[in-house]
């Protein structure tokens, strides 16, 4: 990780479940103040993509009291409700500026706002301007920098993809548990074989509340 600006406070933000058909999609803004980067560098916050996800957990309550963070959960009915208006790049900023506009409002000190960048920067710009416009969400006003992989660049960024995926763990437990079956993560067949028996077991129509129908996913299982 190259931690650009270890001198500065840094609002990181990042999300996840973006190509998971059965899951939600989970923001996080997180603030780490210039004195807590090196003893959140010690700790290993990295990429949550390559930790576990009991690890996830573990080190989601260790940076707790080093940091202020703000998520935001679009559940999948919620997703699947907005993508009438809205493409996949404009839901994920849609989140964002929630979560970073939040964190803006509880801190005074930030010098930067690194964002993960998921396009480039002309796009995310106008979907920012898009998302203030037509929701009345107001923008963030903090001078900020788009970075793809921001997670290898500032361990803020790492933090936001540890605290987004915790709470993105903690959801499909609970969502687990609330239809008795174990849902499984990506696009594959094995996803598309479970859609199919949560059909059966639960009916088509629940399938809103649990898949992002937008996807190629939801032809591929409603045509067979």
């Amino acid at each position: 990780m190259k931690n650009i600006y270890v001198n500065k406070n840094i609002v990181g933000a990042d999300e996840t479940g973006v190509g998971d058909y059965l899951t939600p999609l989970i923001s996080a803004a997180v603030f780490v103040p210039a004195v807590n980067v090196r003893k959140m560098i010690n700790l290993g916050i990295t990429d949550s993509k390559k930790i576990t996800d009991s690890k996830i957990l573990e080190l989601f309550e260790k940076i707790k009291p080093m940091i202020k963070s703000s998520i935001r959960i679009m559940s999948q009915s919620q997703y699947n409700f907005l993508t009438k208006k809205y493409n996949a790049n404009e839901l994920k900023m849609y989140l964002h500026m929630q979560a970073i506009k939040s964190i803006e409002n509880r801190v005074d000190n930030i010098d930067i706002v690194i964002l993960d960048a998921f396009s480039n920067d002309s796009s995310l710009d106008k979907y920012r301007k898009k998302i203030s416009k037509e929701e009345n969400i107001k923008d963030w006003e903090s001078q900020t920098i788009y970075i793809t992989k921001g997670e290898m660049e500032h361990v803020a960024v790492a933090a936001a993809s540890i605290v987004a995926r915790a709470y993105f763990v903690k959801f499909m437990e609970k969502q687990n548990k609330k239809w008795e079956m174990i849902f499984p993560l990506g696009t594959n067949l094995i996803v598309e074989n479970f859609a199919k028996e949560f059909i059966k077991k639960h009916g088509k129509e629940n399938l809103y509340n649990v898949a992002k129908l937008s996807f190629k996913t939801t032809k591929k299982i409603l045509d067979q």
